[in-house]
């Protein structure tokens, strides 16, 4: 979920005309080119466009260009060094990374320059996440999904620090609470469907008794079954989702232990 983790960390800016607006628009559908080329276009108007600017660096994030989106990240601060952003997009960068002590260090500033701003506690929650810190994460998510039920974002990270910690049941009721909301971004109702299906596997594992396969397969193929209407919901609802393809191999693998294990004819069935 690594490549999850950090889409969630994209944009959240101030607005300001027509191709900004487009510009954020697409950012936040994963649009990148369509992001890049009006993000562009706001500096060639406004070359000290903050918003612009910072847009830039997760453009090229996302794009997996660290050096350009840490120029344009640096040029945030050399234009507003009072502005959490580009503090924020370094952070971000730093984690991806791997270098969770700068990470830490970028955020801290950036909640220094704006204290309580949840996409920066979001951040956060994601660097406890990729630390393994998952009871810290979970902690630091808890109270912000309360604040801001319909952020999918926070809820989808919620669940995941709670599958993280083997607390299945936990992670599942995080996120049918998350898809039951009216999500402010709906991007993120494909990927809580994907978790759920991840989740569900997961609920598989140590379940089939190879003495006793009436009683213990079907139940299994039962949830496997609901695994993989998981991913067509994820998939019907569109939107990026890489991860999609090793999801259904995923459950096809798990699949194919069991019935590997207990074959469908070997169980007996009472017509009586």
């Amino acid at each position: 979920m690594r490549y999850l983790s950090i889409v969630l960390l994209f944009l959240v800016a101030c607005g300001g005309g027509d191709a900004l607006v487009r510009a954020e628009q697409a950012l936040a559908e994963g649009d990148l080119l369509t992001a890049e080329e009006n993000f562009r276009q706001v500096l060639d108007g406004s070359p000290d466009n903050v918003d612009a600017l910072y847009g830039l660096g997760w453009v090229y994030h996302l794009n997996k260009k660290s050096n350009r989106a840490r120029d344009y990240f640096m040029r945030c601060l050399r234009v507003n060094a009072a502005d959490h952003r580009g503090y924020k997009g370094l952070g971000s960068l730093a984690l991806a990374e791997g270098n969770y002590q700068v990470s830490k260090q970028r955020f801290d500033e950036a909640l220094d320059r704006a204290p309580g701003d949840l996409a920066v506690l979001n951040s956060m929650a994601l660097l406890e996440l990729a630390a393994g810190r998952f009871e810290s994460a979970r902690d630091l998510l808890k109270p912000l999904v309360v604040q801001f039920p319909t952020r999918g974002e926070l809820g989808l990270n919620l669940a995941e620090s709670h599958f993280r910690l083997k607390d299945y049941d936990s992670a599942l009721k995080a996120i049918e609470q998350s898809l039951s909301q009216d999500m402010e971004n709906e991007r993120f109702r494909g990927i809580l469907h994907q978790l759920r299906s991840l989740v569900l596997v997961r609920l598989t594992a140590g379940r089939l008794d190879l003495k006793d396969c009436a009683r213990t397969l079907p139940p299994l193929l039962e949830t496997l079954a609901m695994a993989d209407k998981e991913l067509d919901v994820a998939e019907s609802l569109g939107g990026n989702l890489p991860e999609l393809p090793a999801a259904r191999l995923r459950v096809h693998r798990r699949r194919g232990r069991i019935l590997q294990d207990c074959p469908l004819e070997s169980i007996e069935v009472d017509t009586k």
